[in-house]
């Protein structure tokens, strides 16, 4: 704060224009006291303007000080009439608590990994990704080897559908890529050893005949098995339809099919 030159002010107040007199009138300026006081004088006056401009300055500083307070404190103001107006119009019953909250409508919430395993929220898109990556397909049926997936009815038909091949000159089928087939006879051919056998699996083969008909079809006997060892025949009119259905069984640690005697000619 500017610090008041009191001695300039008090030889201001003293100067006159009578005669000077050291004793009586010290600061006379006529009768060649203007020698005695006017440098003096005048740096009293000079002092003097200088705190009058330090006050002024210290003035508009406080000036400032004041607008930005009146400002914080309108911002404030401002700030307690929106915390009021929300105050106002809060609904306890429109929050859930932290504790068993229930909530309505559609809330949401991050969806985690599907091999997340912990307590973490899991999400209908969670749910329904963990369903799908568990769930087999017809291949994998078919393939019979996973027993950490389940079956739907689409599973099931997609794994049931027929294969349909050209026979070869040996018929080798794979049931792990179908279990059911229908091989056309364009030719004479033997059923080989299935691959990928499991006790158990119940299959099902067509055999229809080509144009020329009368194709034949010999058995890979260690692996085929008929009731009374009787070994059938194909129909062998052109484009006649035979069906066999059998069993893969596990006799002795090997697996064969044991056929049911054939159906021919199917119309």
């Amino acid at each position: 704060m500017a610090t008041k030159p009191q001695a300039a002010y008090d030889r201001i107040a003293a100067a006159n224009n009578r005669g000077f007199n050291a004793t009586s009138n010290p600061g006379g300026l006529s009768n060649g006291g203007h020698r005695e006081n006017f440098v003096p004088d005048l740096q009293a006056v000079v002092d003097i303007g200088t705190y009058v401009g330090e006050v002024g300055d210290e003035l508009a500083e406080a000036a400032s000080d004041a607008s930005d307070s009146a400002q914080s404190a309108s911002d404030s103001a401002t700030s307690a009439k929106s915390a009021a107006d929300r105050a106002a119009v809060f609904d306890p019953a429109n929050y859930a608590t932290k504790a068993s909250p229930v909530f309505t409508g559609d809330p949401k919430a991050p969806t985690p990994a599907t091999a997340d395993n912990d307590t973490s929220i899991a999400t209908t898109a969670f749910v329904k990704s963990a369903i799908d990556a568990t769930k087999a397909s017809g291949a994998e049926l078919q393939a019979l080897t996973s027993d950490a997936k389940f079956t739907t009815p689409k599973t099931m038909a997609d794994a049931m559908a027929f294969v349909t091949a050209a026979a070869t000159s040996t018929i080798a089928p794979d049931l792990s890529a179908g279990f059911n087939r229908i091989y056309t006879m364009g030719l004479n051919a033997t059923l080989g050893q299935p691959a990928n056998m499991k006790d158990g699996l119940p299959i099902v083969f067509y055999f229809t005949q080509d144009g020329t008909g009368s194709r034949t079809l010999s058995f890979a006997s260690t692996y085929h098995k008929f009731p009374g060892g009787t070994v059938p025949t194909l129909s062998t009119t052109a484009f006649a339809v035979d069906r066999m259905a059998g069993i893969c069984r596990n006799r002795g640690g090997v697996l064969v099919v044991e056929w049911s005697m054939i159906e021919r000619d199917i119309r």
